[in-house]
């Protein structure tokens, strides 16, 4: 069994760096992998061979993890996706004959959680506060001078902050996707941002508002012009590339300031540019072409958001609320 175990354990280190190296995934993506294969391995107080593993295994397990453990929903549906992805990966390698996950119906369906959107009136006030640092009193009252956005040390900063919201709001790219960017990823005659995704898919998106354009226009010249290729488009005040932690850092900040009453995080743009768009009328495979899912299943979530939308706002309109029933 200790030489099983080993060769197990090897085979996680090939998954692992095959995800990291092959397949560019975030280095926090693989640590989690790793925390959740090691988890899968000990299942049951004793270590397990690969070649031992069945669909029974899998079913243990997934009961085991809600029943026992008490784990998430959300949880177990990501260590359920690691797993298939780990197995799938060994039948591919030959280091398995058979995944366990052929054919296999889950005991307990595994709910997806509705992504969290910001409303119009809260991306109102993030937005007047990140541009000005001041955000508009509540009622229609004159706006209230406050502390400068989070993380702006210099105007320069703040106009980074806003520009990264913007981007984020009017494209809807992935925190990490964006600090990414270089200039030399930036056609301003295009109005198209190149991203590099998931697993090291490429795709563009596009800048159509003429006001977000002139300001990512300005902050290219500030930043070198469009030859300095390499150079990333949005920094810190040190003039270093902006990581997404400190961007989540901004937002958090921001977020606490104009008080929103709950934390304001990137992918939260996502959700709403994504939902924004679907009730606009955009047809559900150009948000997919957007956002970079791979399925569109993964998309379709968003049409619950805006039936979420719709329900409030026939609330407001009480259709019915005149008439004498």
């Amino acid at each position: 069994m200790g030489g099983e175990m080993a060769t197990a354990e090897r085979s996680v280190v090939d998954y692992l760096r095959y995800c990291r190296i092959l397949q560019n995934l975030a280095d926090n993506t693989v640590c989690a992998y790793g925390q959740d294969l090691k988890d899968f391995l000990k299942f049951g107080g004793r270590p397990r061979a690969l070649d031992h593993v069945g669909s029974e295994v899998v079913t243990d397990y997934v009961h085991d993890a809600l029943d026992r453990r008490g784990l998430s929903p959300a949880t177990v549906r990501r260590r359920v996706a690691c797993l298939r992805g780990f197995f799938r990966w060994l039948c591919r390698t030959g280091v398995v004959t058979n995944s366990p996950f052929e054919g296999i119906d889950l005991p307990i369906p595994l709910p997806r959680r509705l992504p969290k959107v910001i409303d119009r009136l809260e991306l109102q006030r993030i937005l007047s506060w990140a541009s000005r640092g001041s955000t508009p009193a509540p009622d229609g009252e004159a706006p209230t001078t406050t502390r400068r956005a989070a993380g702006a040390g210099s105007s320069d900063a703040r106009q980074t902050t806003y520009l990264a919201i913007l981007i984020m709001l009017a494209t809807g790219v992935r925190v990490g996707e964006l600090t990414a960017v270089r200039i030399g990823d930036v056609s301003l005659a295009e109005g198209a941002i190149k991203i590099r995704g998931k697993g090291g898919r490429e795709r563009t998106v596009y800048i159509c508002n003429p006001q977000v354009a002139r300001l990512l226009e300005r902050t290219i010249q500030a930043r070198g012009g469009p030859w300095a290729t390499e150079a990333a488009l949005l920094v810190n005040a040190r003039g270093r590339p902006l990581s997404a932690q400190a961007m989540r850092l901004r937002l958090r900040r921001i977020s606490e300031q104009a008080k929103l009453g709950r934390r304001v995080t990137p992918h939260m743009f996502r959700h709403t540019a994504a939902t924004l768009l679907i009730e606009e009328g955009t047809n559900l495979r150009f948000v997919q072409r957007l956002l970079g899912h791979q399925s569109i299943s993964t998309t379709e979530i968003y049409t619950h958001v805006s039936d979420t939308s719709l329900k409030a706002a026939l609330l407001r309109a009480n259709p019915l609320g005149r008439l004498r029933l």
